[in-house]
């Protein structure tokens, strides 16, 4: 405070004006919504000088109420508080930067005054405007004529300064007072009162305007106040708080910085500010105060715009997109009293008495909020928000075992109900109905919470084995089942598929096309099987060349192959196959086939082979060397075991036969040659290029 009031020392000693800490006499305590253009000037949290908001982020003020600062360093306002020792809902914001008329001439020995004597104070951010805190319009020569500024005129001045009683008031003041001509003021000025001595001839000069009433003056802290003409939405600042007579200021005329005659200053400095934009605004909200802005069709959507500058009335205004980006409005409300803090906007709509709005999906609304502010005049601002159905937050289908997606099932086949689809679901309840002939759905049987995600869940074993209901399932039925879970926005959501049982074990094939691929033996799928045997027929009926035949016990394999167990590999033996459907009934027997073991080594028990080229493009010579007698029966598979070509070739003792096979349409790859004799099989890769 020192640094910031160091003029006024030598003011007060020597020049006997008030030139920096002015403060009113005769003033009574006002509220500042009586002036919420008044803000206080403060050095290190002490109040220095008053000041007017003439934007949300420039503050004028006296020059002489900074002139001796070294920089911004601690300098800030507070607005929108009446008491400076509770400022509560005030705003302290800091300052950033400061600008003096350029013609700001400084108080000076001995008894001179200064001139020009004004200041833009910038702020670090904007203020918000509410009834407590507004900018004020100034006078120029535009909008202000000489008639409205001419003696006799009233204005009103406010500020935190020195009373009549003595000590500085923390409690904002106002008081009335006229308008006299500043050649009266120079003339008062001069006449000796209480012993104060004259000042310098004529001081009160074109940059100021002069203010006298007897006892009602500025005085200490309260320089950089306002004189304002009129009040509410028609006032206007004319006058800066500047200087007076210290000795005796209510005897003496109160001196302003004329704000008409130097607005040129102000209109060439300040940047202008949009300080209307943050008047309205407002979020959706849920019930629960969660901002959103999407929701459930079911859903009621709120708005919060208790950020909003409070009027005391508000309206709103709903919209749908058209698609083109523009507007249809579609309901407004009546003008609704009070702010609009938690506003139930889909009641408010839906029972609009005139216009009712029924909420649909797919629709993209807008809800413009609007108020009527005393300085910004009409604000608005819009929102946009969705509703989507809320059963989109709930998907399932069913699956068999392998995960394949279907409705219609054998009966004996496991369903599964693979729900991964379902939005942020940890639990869930199922139910399951049978749809009658009616198409009614009669309801069977209920799962409780279960605690995981509704992801491949085997509804089968679930409603065979519920303790409240087992369900033993019936061929040529349909079932529903219904998914439900709890969300935390929509409440319950529950959605439902059907599957429908058959009887598909009724007739099933038997296994077909029966192949041998070195020690493994594989056949065609059968449709609804579930597992198969493989088993030695009783009377074989087909021969295989091969001693001593032998059988084995039956093998269930879950797949239609069979990788052969060790003891089978060095057997020769005729095998078929059974396929067990989903309700355990078996299929008739397939063909017989013969197996014979794989010769170990090309030329084992006197029997080789070889082909050539090898790789090739097809066309190739395969020669086989035998010490017996046999028939041999060659069989070409490609790469995935399916058969190419099939055909035998006779052999003598001690022989060597060669035969030119020619299939250069083959596709390039890798192929499977068995060459099979009673004795055994010689199994060859091929490469085709």
């Amino acid at each position: 405070m020192k640094n910031f009031f160091i003029l006024l020392v030598l003011v007060l000693s020597f020049f006997k004006t008030i030139a920096q800490d002015q403060r009113i006499f005769n003033g009574h305590e006002i509220d500042i919504t009586q002036a919420p253009y008044q803000v206080s000037i403060m050095q290190n949290g002490a109040h220095g000088c008053g000041g007017v908001i003439i934007d949300c982020q420039w503050v004028l003020t006296a020059g002489h109420c900074i002139t001796n600062l070294p920089s911004t360093a601690g300098l800030s306002i507070v607005a929108g508080a009446t008491d400076l020792e509770h400022i509560g809902d005030g705003q302290e914001i800091e300052v950033v930067d400061f600008i003096l008329h350029p013609n700001y001439e400084p108080f000076d020995e001995p008894f001179n005054v200064g001139n020009h004597d004004l200041v833009l104070l910038r702020l670090a951010e904007p203020l918000q405007f509410n009834d407590r805190v507004l900018s004020i319009p100034y006078a120029t020569p535009e909008n202000t004529t000489n008639n409205e500024i001419s003696p006799g005129t009233v204005a009103f001045i406010s500020g935190w300064g020195q009373t009549e009683d003595g000590p500085t008031s923390t409690v904002l003041l106002g008081a009335s007072i006229p308008i006299i001509s500043n050649t009266l003021a120079n003339e008062l000025i001069q006449v000796p009162e209480n012993q104060c001595p004259v000042m310098q001839i004529n001081p009160v000069d074109n940059s100021m305007i002069s203010f006298f009433e007897y006892g009602t003056s500025v005085g200490l802290g309260d320089s950089g106040g306002p004189a304002v003409l009129g009040s509410g939405t028609s006032a206007k600042l004319i006058g800066i708080t500047s200087w007076g007579v210290l000795c005796a200021p209510n005897a003496f005329p109160s001196i302003f910085a004329d704000v008409r005659e130097l607005s040129n200053f102000i209109d060439e400095t300040i940047t202008s500010f949009d300080c209307c934009d943050d008047i309205v605004d407002f979020h959706f909200e849920n019930e629960f105060e969660n901002i959103q802005n999407e929701f459930c069709l079911t859903q009621d959507v709120y708005i919060d715009g208790k950020v909003s500058f409070d009027t005391g009335e508000y309206r709103l205004e709903l919209y749908k997109t058209d698609g083109m980006g523009g507007l249809d409005i579609i309901a407004e409300s009546a003008p609704q009293l009070g702010q609009p803090d938690f506003v139930n906007i889909t009641a408010l709509f839906e029972n609009d008495p005139e216009t009712p709005i029924e909420f649909e999906l797919d629709v993209d609304y807008v809800v413009k909020l609007i108020i009527d502010h005393l300085q910004c005049g009409v604000v608005e601002k819009v929102h946009e928000f969705s509703l989507f159905d809320p059963q989109s937050l709930v998907a399932f289908h069913f699956e068999d075992v392998t995960g394949i997606d279907k409705r219609d099932f054998c009966l004996g086949e496991t369903v599964y109900l693979n729900g991964s689809e379902t939005t942020a679901a940890n639990k869930f309840q199922m139910k399951l109905s049978l749809l009658d002939s009616n198409g009614d759905l009669q309801l069977i049987s209920e799962i409780d919470w279960i605690l995981s995600s509704p992801n491949f869940v085997n509804i089968t074993e679930i409603f065979e084995n519920n303790p409240l209901g087992p369900v033993v399932f019936q061929a040529g039925e349909t079932y529903v089942v219904s998914l439900g879970i709890d969300h935390r926005d929509c409440g319950w959501i529950w959605v439902e598929h059907g599957f429908t049982l058959k009887n598909c074990c009724k007739g099933i094939a038997s296994p077909q096309n029966l192949q041998v691929n070195n020690i493994t033996l594989s056949w065609d799928p059968v449709p609804n099987a579930v597992a198969y045997i493989v088993s030695s027929p009783i009377e074989p009926q087909t021969s295989c060349h091969c001693y001593p035949l032998q059988s084995f016990s039956p093998i269930t394999v879950p797949t239609a192959n069979l990788v052969l167990p060790p003891y089978l590999q060095s057997r020769c033996f005729v095998w078929q196959v059974e396929a067990i459907c989903y309700d355990g009934s078996v299929s008739g027997s397939s063909e017989h086939a013969c197996f014979n073991p794989p010769l170990k080594s090309n030329n084992q028990n006197g029997f080789a082979v070889t082909i050539a080229p090898n790789p090739s493009h097809g066309n190739v010579v395969f020669t086989i060397e035998s010490s017996y007698h046999s028939t041999v029966d060659v069989e070409v598979h490609d790469f995935y075991g399916k058969r190419i070509e099939v055909f035998t070739i006779a052999t003598q003792p001690n022989d060597k036969v060669t035969l030119n096979w020619n299939r250069t349409d083959l596709k390039r790859g890798v192929y499977f040659v068995s060459f099979k004799t009673h004795k055994g099989v010689v199994y060859k890769k091929m490469i085709v290029l």
